[in-house]
């Protein structure tokens, strides 16, 4: 096995045929998600890692927060709106510094990404030193054994294991399952929930997200960590 994937080696894997294969075919609902991000997480300035063209970049750039982002990939990066382009860099997460100066952002989303990244110690002291005090960072990823890792999920685990590797470097550690809430805003609509008063509207999705979570994604590539990163 290779020690990290260089620049050729991102540009062949993560190409045309990736991203309608493994990416693409997947619905996004990416202004949900950016929603989730403004409400949540509270930024002013924010970094997306792992943006590929750029759609949750997009969205957040319509909300008018002051929004950038990095992934490795020259293909996905070029097929980005025109009108985000100066916002996105093409980065090397196991190797490059990120090209942002200290302290630059208050808030930050990794989604499904960190699952692609080699070495993870340089990402997370590159996204440390990015994040301003006090600053928060969503993170979503597979949450499942590093045994089934592959040529793309190349660093697969559970999310013990994720989180002393994030405190390891000074982050603090939070869980944060809300944001299954907001992607099951659609598949909701029929039971008319949004009539029920608070809190019951929000406990009873809580359940329903936690047997969808528990029952019916048991299959290894059906479960997700999500959390949310502290820097003290």
């Amino acid at each position: 096995m290779v020690e990290y994937y260089n620049n050729d080696d991102l540009k062949r894997i993560y190409d045309a045929e990736y991203f309608s294969v493994r990416y693409e075919s997947q619905p996004k609902n990416w202004y949900v998600k950016a929603e989730f991000i403004k409400r949540v997480i509270a930024p002013k300035r924010v970094l997306d890692i792992g943006c590929a063209e750029g759609r949750l970049v997009e969205e957040l750039y319509k909300l008018g927060i002051d929004i950038y982002g990095i992934d490795g990939s020259s293909y996905a990066l070029s097929q980005g709106n025109p009108v985000i382009k100066d916002k996105l860099f093409r980065v090397n997460q196991n190797s490059d510094k990120f090209p942002f100066k200290d302290e630059y952002f208050d808030g930050g989303s990794c989604l499904h990404t960190i699952e692609h990244i080699h070495i993870i110690d340089h990402f997370v002291s590159e996204l440390y030193r990015v994040m301003h005090r006090g600053s928060k960072a969503w993170i979503v990823t597979p949450d499942t054994e590093p045994e089934i890792s592959n040529a793309f999920d190349v660093n697969l685990n559970r999310w013990k294991e994720r989180k002393k590797i994030f405190e390891k470097h000074g982050f603090k550690v939070r869980k944060q399952r809300q944001y299954g809430f907001l992607d099951l805003k659609g598949r909701l609509r029929p039971l008319k929930l949004f009539k029920l008063p608070e809190p019951l509207l929000t406990w009873t999705k809580y359940l329903i997200y936690w047997y969808l979570n528990e029952f019916k994604k048991k299959k290894v590539e059906g479960r997700e960590a999500s959390f949310v990163l502290i820097k003290p």
